[in-house]
């Protein structure tokens, strides 16, 4: 045709008498994938549904002659096809495009008429062979979201005496709402007390003394949950509850994560009797 029709137009093929042998209602196909660019051997596209498709791409020259000129296809390479699904097609070409060559999609479709004749329909699109469009990053990951503050509980102490403890020690519960470490520490009511469980801060200060450390225990938790503790006494206060009837204790729990976090809960005070 001398004119492209535009997308929607309908193509009549017509008898010298006027009676009508086939008609297409052109769509504006094929088209070519923007990843069909210099430096790739990518075909890819839309098509019309049911339509073969070939490709070809080639770099044209013009040839000065005589009487004119004309064009002429040099190093010129065809498509190999091997995707043809409903409206899409895809191949590659043996060897990279180039920048400045021409590459061409051709679609056809041939259908019998009742005559016993063929009407053939071929529509070509070509186009120069440009840049390849940008290669967009995939947006980063977003970050974790950080972990839900640090809680925990300590449940309600058992019954102890002073024989009891002597014996197997001291075990309770600990609530947790994150993996992380649980540590308990027993001391002396008289004296001075760290602010956290395990930790002793060095005093310059000869009064009040550092509060006795009577038992020591420390359960890591691999997850949110409820753990035991059991305390243990240490030699200096298995020395001292040995010789006292009654004493007053406190106990100390702290919570650790892995990131830091560290909380201490609130302090119980424990009476120990024979």
């Amino acid at each position: 045709m001398s004119q492209v029709p535009l997308v929607g137009d309908t193509v009549n093929l017509e008898l010298s008498s006027g009676a009508l042998v086939g008609s297409v209602v052109y769509d504006g196909l094929p088209s070519m994938a923007p990843t069909v660019c210099a430096g790739s051997t990518n075909f890819s596209g839309q098509n019309s549904s049911g339509e073969t498709v070939k490709g070809e791409a080639a770099s044209l020259v013009v040839q000065i002659e005589k009487y004119g000129s004309s064009v002429k296809e040099v190093n010129p390479q065809r498509a190999q096809v091997t995707i043809l699904s409903g409206t899409t097609f895809g191949g590659s070409f043996l060897a990279p495009l180039e920048a400045g060559q021409t590459v061409t999609a051709i679609e056809s479709l041939e259908t019998p008429l009742a005559s016993g004749s063929i009407f053939d329909y071929s529509s070509e699109n070509s186009r120069p062979v440009g840049a390849c469009p940008p290669v967009v990053a995939p947006p980063a990951p977003p970050p974790p979201p950080p972990p839900p503050a640090l809680q925990g509980t300590l449940l309600k102490l058992p019954h102890v005496t002073l024989l009891s403890l002597l014996k197997s020690g001291l075990r309770d519960l600990v609530t947790i709402n994150q993996p992380g470490t649980v540590t308990q520490d027993l001391y002396l009511e008289s004296g001075t007390l760290p602010a956290f469980a395990a930790t002793r801060k060095r005093s310059h200060h000869k009064k009040p003394p550092p509060a006795l450390l009577l038992a020591r225990g420390a359960v890591v938790a691999s997850s949110a949950g409820t753990v035991t503790v059991s305390l243990k006494l240490t030699a200096k206060g298995r020395r001292k509850l040995k010789s006292t009837k009654s004493a007053k204790a406190v106990l100390i729990t702290t919570l650790h994560t892995s990131s830091g976090a560290s909380l201490n809960l609130a302090r119980r005070t424990v009476s120990l009797h024979r």
